[in-house]
C-alpha cells in the first residue's frame, strides 16, 4: 500500500516539474501526455492491488510469495488469477519504465530543466522495474507474464538502441538511450535475471545522472564525433577485425567465468545474457581494432577484460545480497521459449550491424531511408498524440 501511495504521488510532483515552463506549447502538451500514461498506470497497479488482497487476503509480501508459489503447480482458478495479478502488474510497470507503447512520453518531455530530466532518468524511471524486481517471487508464477516482458522489454530495448543513433538534440538522444536501457532490463527480468536487472537499474543511474548534467559539453563531444568518424576501414578488414574482435571477447569471458567460478547455465537466462555481453565487448575491440594502433588495441582489451570481470563480480555480489528478496530460480525454457531467444539475439545482433552501418554507410539510399523513419521514431507515437488530442480537446503542438 505505502508503495503504491508513492507511486501516485511521485508521478503528481513529477508533472508539476514537467510544466516548469508553462509558456512554452509542447512542454504543456508533453506534460499532460504523460499525465494520461500515470493515470493508467495507476488504475491497473490499484486494480492488481485489489485483486491481491481478494486473492491472498493480505498485503504482507512473505505471506503472498508464499501463497503464490503454492499455486505453481496449480491449475486451479486461483492459479489463472495469479498469473492475471501479474501480469496486470507488469503492465502498470510498463507505463512507469516507458516501455512499448508507453514509450513515446519520455523523450517528449525533454524541454523540462536538465537537473529534474536527471532526476527523472536516473531515479523515477527506475519505478516500474523495481515494482517488477520487488515482487518477483509473484511475478515468476506466471508463464504469461515473463513471456510478456520479455517480449515488450526486447523491442523496446531495439527499438530505443536504433532510435537514439539517429537523433540530432542530445536530450533526445540520451532520452531514447534509457528507452532502450530501462527496455534491457525489463528484459533481464523476463529472463528471471532479477540481479542482474537491479545491478543494472543501479549503473545506468549513475551513468545516466552524469551524461544528462554534462550535456552541456557539446565541444568535447563533437571532437570525439570527429576523431570516431575518421575510422573507416576496408570491408575485408572490418570483417576480419570483426572475426577476431568476437573470438577475444569469448575468451575474456570463458576466462572471466572460469576465474570466478560461474556456472552460466545454472543462472536465470545466464546463456542470453552472456551472448549479449560477449557481442557487446566485441562492438568495443572492434572499434579499437579499427583505429590501427597498437595502444588503443591493448587499452581495449584491458577495458573489456576489466568490463567483464567487474561485471561479473557486481552480479555476484547483488545476487548475494538479494538472494533472500528475490526469486533466483532458474526459469524452465521450453522450445518456444528458446526458438523466441534465439530470435531476440539475432535482433541484437543486427542492432550492432545497423549502428556499425549508419555511421559508416549513411550515403546508401536504403539507409537515408531508414535513417529518415528511425528519426521520427517510427511514427510510432502517433496512437498516443492522437488519445491525448481526443482526451485534452486540441491538437498537438508543434515540438
Amino acid at each position: 500500500v505505502m508503495f503504491t501511495l508513492s507511486w501516485m504521488l511521485t508521478s503528481l510532483g513529477l508533472h508539476q516539474l514537467l510544466i516548469h515552463y508553462p509558456e512554452r506549447p509542447w512542454a504543456v502538451w508533453a506534460a499532460r501526455k504523460k499525465f494520461l500514461i500515470s493515470r493508467l498506470g495507476d488504475i491497473l497497479l490499484l486494480t492488481a492491488l485489489s485483486l491481491t488482497f481478494y486473492c491472498f487476503g493480505s498485503f504482507e509480501y512473505g505471506e503472498i510469495f508464499g501463497k503464490a508459489d503454492a499455486f505453481r503447480e496449480d491449475s486451479s482458478t486461483n492459479a489463472y488469477l495469479v498469473s492475471l495479478i501479474a501480469t496486470l502488474y507488469v503492465l502498470g510497470a510498463m507505463t512507469k519504465s516507458a516501455q512499448f507503447p508507453f514509450h513515446s512520453w519520455l523523450p517528449d518531455t525533454m524541454e523540462t530543466p536538465t537537473p529534474v530530466s536527471a532526476l527523472m532518468h536516473a531515479g523515477i524511471i527506475n519505478a516500474g522495474g523495481f515494482l517488477i524486481i520487488r515482487l518477483s517471487p509473484l511475478v515468476s508464477v506466471s508463464d504469461l507474464a515473463l513471456d510478456f516482458l520479455t517480449i515488450v522489454g526486447a523491442f523496446t530495448a531495439l527499438l530505443g538502441a536504433v532510435v537514439m543513433i539517429t537523433q540530432s538534440s542530445i536530450k533526445r538522444a540520451l532520452a531514447y538511450s534509457t528507452v532502450a536501457q530501462m527496455g534491457f532490463m525489463m528484459f533481464q527480468c523476463g529472463l528471471g535475471a532479477f540481479s542482474a536487472a537491479l545491478l543494472h537499474i543501479v549503473a545506468h543511474s549513475l551513468y545516466k545522472a552524469h551524461a544528462f548534467l554534462s550535456s552541456g559539453s557539446v565541444l568535447e563531444g563533437a571532437t570525439g564525433a570527429k576523431v570516431e568518424s575518421s575510422i573507416n576501414p576496408t570491408a575485408s578488414r572490418a570483417l576480419s577485425g570483426l572475426a577476431v574482435a568476437a573470438l577475444v571477447s569469448m575468451a575474456i569471458f570463458m576466462g572471466s567465468l572460469w576465474l570466478l567460478g560461474i556456472d552460466l547455465v545454472a543462472k536465470p537466462g545466464g546463456p542470453v545474457l552472456g551472448v549479449i555481453l560477449v557481442v557487446a565487448m566485441t562492438q568495443l575491440l572492434w572499434r579499437a581494432n579499427a583505429t590501427g594502433l597498437w595502444t588503443l588495441k591493448m587499452w581495449g582489451i584491458g577495458g573489456a577484460v576489466l568490463v567483464c570481470v567487474g561485471y561479473l563480480v557486481a552480479y555476484l555480489t547483488v545476487d548475494r545480497i538479494l538472494s533472500a528478496s528475490v526469486s533466483n530460480q532458474a526459469i524452465q525454457f521450453s522450445t518456444l521459449d528458446w526458438v523466441m531467444a534465439v530470435f531476440i539475439l539475432f535482433g541484437f545482433l543486427a542492432v550492432f550491424a545497423l549502428q556499425a552501418m549508419v555511421t559508416t554507410r549513411i550515403n546508401r539510399p536504403f539507409l537515408r531511408a531508414f535513417y529518415v523513419h528511425a528519426l521520427n521514431g517510427f511514427y510510432l507515437d502517433i496512437p498516443a498524440r492522437r488519445i491525448t488530442a481526443r482526451f485534452w480537446g486540441h491538437e498537438s503542438p508543434t515540438p
